[in-house]
């Protein structure tokens, strides 16, 4: 099965619209950013687009739209499964959005009025409830290997262990805990996939890294590049065997996390590999 998406889309009335700012509808300790060569970027905006998570329960994202040639048009979605706090989040975040001019509201293409917030908000809890069971059952079931969500940080592959976790819970804060956990905004998400890949990486000094594991580098001839981020200055490029000499733990479907480097890794790693300067 297919996740699902909520989408709320609001046409301004207004003779004169103007395209409403995130900041507009953004809830208390929610921030936004965009992906940009393959990773996602804190404080980036797109073209017409920017995500935005809460910092607290750090999920799927809620996508913010607009159009450059209609500022009368804004679009909020959510793809399901979702936690219920980032339910309650894009519906918040609908309510203010509604709330800036005279409007019309859509919901995933059908009117509805500011008096059905509760009660739509409710029916859609219930049936991302009943989604993520149907999604985690055929992982359990092996009608699928392992389920794949995009979320904020980076894209996410539940196996057999974690779909037995959310497949039994009676509400969605095992997914909810499980997607917070992984996507810590200090770690330095280098890419989703390798398709967007440059040949190097260029991970900096003092952050930790989720990137495709060595085997993967090393037959694809990429290269990593330590640098400061001080003064984007890179430090040392790492390749081939040297590759070997990171401190990295195995994640799912084919990806590592490299903690951030403490001086005595950095030295053994300067004793092995030649400065790099940048050219």
């Amino acid at each position: 099965m297919e996740s699902t998406t909520i989408t709320v889309t609001v046409y301004r009335r207004s003779f004169l619209p103007r395209m409403v700012k995130a900041e507009k509808i953004l809830l208390d300790q929610m921030s936004t950013g965009w992906i940009k060569d393959g990773r996602f970027v804190p404080g980036k905006t797109g073209e017409e687009a920017v995500l935005a998570y809460h910092k607290e329960h750090i999920g799927r994202g809620i996508q913010i739209h607009w159009k450059k040639d209609d500022p009368r048009f804004t679009e909020l979605k959510l793809e399901l499964p979702a936690s219920e706090e980032e339910i309650d989040d894009f519906f918040l975040m609908a309510a203010r959005l509604a709330k800036q001019d005279i409007c019309e509201v859509y919901l995933n293409a059908t009117p509805f009025l500011p008096k059905q917030y509760h009660q739509k908000k409710d029916a859609w809890k219930t049936a991302n409830l009943r989604l993520l069971h149907t999604m985690m059952g055929e992982v359990l079931n092996q009608e699928t290997d392992v389920l794949k969500l995009n979320c904020v940080f980076r894209t996410f592959y539940a196996g057999m262990d974690d779909a037995e976790t959310m497949w039994a819970g009676v509400d969605t804060s095992a997914l909810r805990n499980w997607l917070h956990a992984n996507q810590n905004p200090d770690w330095y998400y280098s890419c989703y996939s390798t398709d967007t890949m440059k040949d190097a990486l260029r991970i900096p000094l003092g952050m930790t890294a989720v990137l495709p594991q060595i085997s993967l580098l090393k037959n694809l001839q990429k290269t990593v590049v330590l640098f400061e981020p001080a003064a984007d200055k890179d430090v040392l490029r790492l390749d081939g065997t040297l590759l070997e000499e990171l401190p990295y733990e195995r994640l799912d479907e084919g990806m590592m996390r490299v903690d951030a480097l403490d001086e005595s890794c950095l030295q053994r790693l300067k004793e092995k590999a030649v400065s790099f300067n940048g050219q």
